[in-house]
């Protein structure tokens, strides 16, 4: 859906967008009075309007359009969390939006695009993101974290109830569990060399998933690049395991 409105983005665009542009809050308003919102071209002005008061983080737009009742989309929500803009993301809950919407056919809900983003995730958990929403495939935003978020992301969805079934998953498909972190990436493994680059089992934050690690060939024996080897006497989280 997002890759479709991208490649007709200009084919949406109306007076009402436009106004969005220009910052011009009195036309805009006009124009939202005015409007019928009968026809195609109204609709697809009036997305693309929101669209690009997210994109230009004008709060102060986004507010006019909503309380004209101009809705935000799944898209517009994904683009608000890409940039990291918690007051607009607030506005839209305010307005109803449904904070686990997926985030079309193949994606898990927005959650999904802040994994890189600790703070940005306490945020979005804190205002109800199911870390266990899945997508039509099965993907959740904690499998997303499981593959490309920090430990702490990854030890925070755990303790806010995200379900461990998904390494299970992830295990049951082949996924390497004596492969140190970053060894595909030169430049990563150095830079975070000093903090001890590690196999999963020295990611593990809970007794459970220490042996379902072990269950399935993780190897205690590797040491990470501080010469450690994994910890293996862990107090479980309070997760939903």
């Amino acid at each position: 859906m997002r890759l479709l409105f991208d490649l007709f983005r200009e084919d949406y665009r109306g007076p009402l967008t436009n106004a969005v542009e220009a910052h011009d809050f009195d036309q805009v308003e006009l124009l939202l009075k005015s409007d019928t919102g009968n026809d195609k071209q109204s609709d697809d002005d009036r997305t693309l309007a929101m669209r690009t008061a997210v994109e230009n983080d004008d709060i102060k737009m986004v507010d006019l359009l909503m309380g004209n009742g101009v809705k935000a989309n799944v898209d517009d929500f994904i683009t608000a969390v890409q940039q990291n803009n918690t007051s607009i993301l607030e506005l839209m809950l305010l307005d109803g939006y449904d904070i686990n919407d997926l985030g079309g056919d193949d994606l898990p809900p927005p959650l999904t695009f802040a994994v890189d983003n600790l703070e940005l995730v306490t945020w979005l958990l804190n205002h109800g993101a199911d870390p266990n929403r899945e997508s039509i495939y099965g993907w959740t935003p904690f499998s997303f974290a499981v593959a490309n978020a920090s430990r702490e992301v990854i030890e925070l969805m755990l303790e806010r109830g995200a379900s461990v079934k998904i390494v299970q998953l992830l295990l049951k498909d082949g996924a390497p569990v004596n492969t140190i972190q970053h060894i595909a990436h030169p430049f990563a493994l150095c830079v975070f060399e000093l903090t001890g680059n590690g196999t999963p089992l020295h990611l593990a934050t809970s007794d459970r998933l220490i042996k379902l690690l072990l269950e399935h060939g993780a190897d205690p024996q590797i040491k990470n690049t501080l010469g450690e080897l994994p910890r293996l006497k862990l107090r479980p989280l309070k997760a939903s395991l």
